[in-house]
């Protein structure tokens, strides 16, 4: 009986967590103007593919979505299963839950009943909402005060080089880890971090290597 609530319990936590993380404010602004984000730029439906075609502002407020989604999709898993009902299991419902966030930021559901096709985004963003909701202080350091200082050593240094984006967020994603551990002290919030960084190196993993290999391999200069 315990095996069947705890299965029942990860699979609904994911499940919510899958849902919410599957909606985008950035398809559907898309939408709105006639830019089908599918179609368009890289294909991918965060933050950033949205601001280079449709504007900055969207660029701001579909990364703000797309924190803010991830992090209250946890609030009402802990809000209703764990205040109200207080299922035995909440740590992994938020477990679950967490990964649910990102699959379906990755892959959305939504995207592929419309269209028949998997679409999402890259992950960064509702990875920050769920450090939110896990440790702030880790939120903070990483996403407001790292982030921030990468990406203005970025300008200066690498002049807008394809892959400046990828040494920025290699920076942050190997210090995500340790961070949250230093702030929380919590080996189950490491293993987590891991867990989901690794779902999002094996969905970008083709980028990732053409990047590498990039890297390792400059084209010649003129």
């Amino acid at each position: 009986m315990e095996v069947e609530k705890l299965i029942f319990e990860l699979l609904l936590g994911g499940g919510i967590g899958y849902l919410i993380g599957s909606v985008f404010i950035t398809y559907i602004w898309g939408q709105i103007k006639g830019i089908d984000l599918t179609q368009e730029g890289t294909g991918q439906l965060g933050a950033t593919n949205a601001g280079r075609l449709l504007g900055w502002p969207l660029l701001i407020i579909g990364g703000i979505f797309d924190i803010l989604k991830a992090y209250t999709a946890l609030v009402l898993i802990y809000t209703v299963f764990g205040l109200w009902l207080k299922v035995n299991y909440l740590e992994i419902m938020l477990a679950s839950g967490s990964i649910g966030i990102l699959i379906g930021h990755i892959k959305s559901i939504w995207i592929w009943i419309e269209k028949h096709q998997w679409h999402g985004g890259k992950g960064g963003a509702p990875l920050g909402g769920i450090l939110l909701f896990y440790s702030w202080q880790t939120f903070l350091f990483l996403y407001i005060g790292l982030m921030t200082l990468m990406q203005i050593i970025k300008k200066i240094i690498t002049k807008e080089k394809t892959y400046e984006n990828f040494i920025t967020n290699s920076v942050v994603f190997v210090c995500i880890p340790p961070i949250i551990f230093l702030f929380t002290s919590n080996i189950f919030y490491f293993g987590l971090i891991l867990l989901l960084e690794g779902i999002i190196i094996y969905s970008e993993r083709e980028k990732l290597w053409s990047i590498i290999k990039q890297v390792k391999n400059p084209p010649p200069t003129k």
